[in-house]
């Protein structure tokens, strides 16, 4: 089970925990890795926190973006003759070597027109993409295509569904259970929520992802909240759980709200995840990387070895793309 130097760089990656706040450990192995290679410029994000751009020129007509940080919970590193393990195996690591791997090819081939953009906080609040793109702004750098690093089998994704995060609070009167007639806030929760999951909506995914409600068995609860988080591919799908929401005694925050995303690129047919990544923030943008989105998150996260080192010559062809 020989493991080709890109790999070692991977396990070496992986074994760094990058959950959110905690990711400049890992953004400065990658500095140590590419600096000898490519012009290095840190984006300032938040708390001493910086997300990663690597020029392979003075122009930046293509660029590869992937997120270098987690979810959390640590896994065991290690691997076979078909797969790597652990967190952030496909989930984004093997983007983020790959990508390194073939900028170097590239500038071997001359191709000097490129940058590599290593984000921070893609599984939370997206601040290091929003950090990133201010700085393109200020900078006047636009790129002409933007390939996003994500686990798709290694085929390129030209669409994703919006997502809506969404918070509903109830409030009730707090008493004793035995006496009568008192609201719940959690009954008023309940009768929320199973409205959502009655709705019938095309493309649309539905999750209520945390609950918190009461204090005792034996107390009416005073307080009940959930997190509801939605992908779709309609727009302004917001108002339409508004609108339903608005039917019960409740109130509904957004949390944030990023509508679907469409790219229009010659020779790549029209493809859609449902999930969500940074091509939202990018224009002319489509994604593609190795590993399978189910394996993301898990506790088996796993990256096929013969995947990753298809995808390096993926990144390769899109950055030859313009040349």
């Amino acid at each position: 089970m020989t493991l080709q130097l890109f790999e070692k760089n991977l396990i070496d990656l992986i074994k760094i925990p990058s959950e959110y706040g905690e990711e400049q450990e890992a953004i400065a192995f990658l500095v140590k890795k590419i600096s000898p290679f490519f012009k290095i410029i840190k984006i300032p994000v938040n708390r001493g926190r910086f997300c990663l751009l690597a020029l392979g020129g003075k122009k930046t007509e293509k660029l590869l973006v992937a997120h270098v940080d987690t979810v959390k919970g640590q896994l065991p590193v290690k691997f076979n003759d078909e797969y790597i393990f652990g967190r952030g195996s496909c989930d984004n690591k093997s983007s983020v070597i790959a990508m390194i791997e073939a900028g170097k090819k590239a500038l071997n081939l001359n191709i000097d027109n490129f940058g590599m953009l290593f984000t921070i906080g893609e599984e939370t609040n997206f601040d290091g993409a929003k950090s990133a793109i201010n700085f393109f702004k200020n900078k006047g750098i636009k790129p002409r295509l933007v390939m996003i690093g994500e686990p798709t089998d290694s085929c390129i994704v030209t669409a994703q569904k919006g997502v809506l995060l969404l918070e509903i609070i109830c409030k009730g009167i707090g008493a004793h259970s035995s006496i009568p007639g008192f609201t719940s806030a959690n009954h008023e929760l309940v009768r929320s929520l199973n409205s959502l999951l009655n709705l019938k909506l095309d493309n649309t995914l539905l999750n209520i992802g945390v609950i918190s409600g009461g204090t005792a068995p034996n107390i009416i609860a005073e307080k009940a909240s959930a997190a509801v988080l939605i992908r779709s591919r309609q727009k302004n799908i917001d108002k339409l759980f508004f609108k339903e929401l608005s039917k019960h005694n409740c109130k509904t925050k957004i949390v944030f709200n990023f509508p679907p995303k469409f790219s229009k690129i010659k020779n790549h047919p029209f493809k859609e995840v449902n999930f969500f990544t940074e091509m939202f923030f990018f224009e002319n943008s489509v994604v593609c990387g190795a590993g399978n989105i189910k394996d993301a998150h898990s506790q088996t996260e796993k990256v096929s070895r013969k995947q990753l080192a298809q995808i390096i010559n993926t990144y390769l062809a899109f950055l030859k793309q313009l040349k």
